[in-house]
């Protein structure tokens, strides 16, 4: 839990100092968030690492629970329509993963997306 948040910490002064002081914050892209996601989720899915994407270009900041307890991501389903938050873009996916036990567990999770000024991915809690 501890590392999760020195890295979601360490995420947040990045993206501060890539804001610095504009005085009003840009909405995301859409079209590159959901590619984003669906980056992020076939890179799981497929066996690779979080520090697989951050090294990727565009880079990508993302931080999943699951993914760091080392689940494996069987499948997964990005329901359309997300929530905007003006800022952010809010996407749920149904997610069949399977826990260090082998058992097979299906949930719904939000994540929340950023385009600007880096890109950054975050399950929702």
């Amino acid at each position: 839990m501890l590392s999760r948040i020195t890295y979601i910490c360490t995420c947040m002064l990045v993206l501060l100092t890539f804001v610095g002081c504009s005085s009003s914050p840009q909405p995301s892209n859409s079209q590159t968030a959901l590619q984003s996601l669906e980056k992020m989720l076939e890179t799981w899915k497929t066996g690779g690492t979080a520090a697989d994407l951050k090294t990727a270009q565009p880079s990508v900041i993302a931080v999943d629970d699951d993914w760091e307890r080392k689940a494996t991501l069987i499948a997964y389903q990005v329901q359309p329509n997300p929530f905007d938050d003006g800022v952010n873009l809010h996407y749920t996916v149904q997610l069949t993963l399977k826990n260090a036990k082998g058992k097979e567990v299906k949930k719904e999770q939000v994540y929340v997306v950023g385009t600007n000024p880096v890109i950054t991915i975050f399950r929702k809690s």
